[in-house]
């Protein structure tokens, strides 16, 4: 995925959030959500719109096409998408219900990969694969959200 902006754009708001986004080999994310969101706050009338004939070739690190690598980008994922958008479900609850909840993710995580994984639709789920991207992910995710509550964040 990539997002293009007008270079005065960006200056006029100070550039993107440096606690934000990726930064040498620590996994972070949401710098360009944030900018848009803060784009719209200032000018109600900005456009931002998909361009599907934009087409960028890059080269991809062998690492982010492995499972490891996107379970931690899943737990960011989570972490970063509490920052920026938080969850009043979540911000609602007391401390102590956020940390039940957590462990609760973490038991359930272990069950799906323990036993749903194999259990799994093998129509939907052909390889186990892909019910680890598609099922395992979200819940690492999950975490990662619950984990930056907990963790006073925001």
């Amino acid at each position: 995925m990539n997002i293009v902006f007008r270079k005065k754009a960006l200056l006029e708001m100070g550039g993107f959030l440096p606690e934000l986004g990726m930064r040498g080999k620590h996994i972070g994310y949401g710098e360009e959500t944030e900018m848009v969101l803060r784009i719209r706050k200032q000018h109600q009338d900005a456009l931002v719109y998909y361009e599907p004939r934009l087409l960028l070739y890059h080269l991809a690190r062998l690492d982010k096409m492995s499972l490891r690598w996107n379970v931690k980008r899943s737990f960011a994922d989570g972490r970063y998408s509490f920052r920026l958008f938080g969850s009043n479900y979540i911000a609602s609850l007391p401390f102590e219900k956020v940390m039940l909840e957590f462990w609760r993710e973490v038991l359930r995580l272990f069950y799906d990969m323990c036993l749903r994984v194999w259990r799994r639709d093998r129509v939907r789920y052909p390889f186990w694969q892909n019910y680890f991207y598609e099922i395992i992910l979200l819940r690492v995710s999950r975490l990662g959200t619950l984990y930056e509550h907990l963790t006073g964040a925001k």
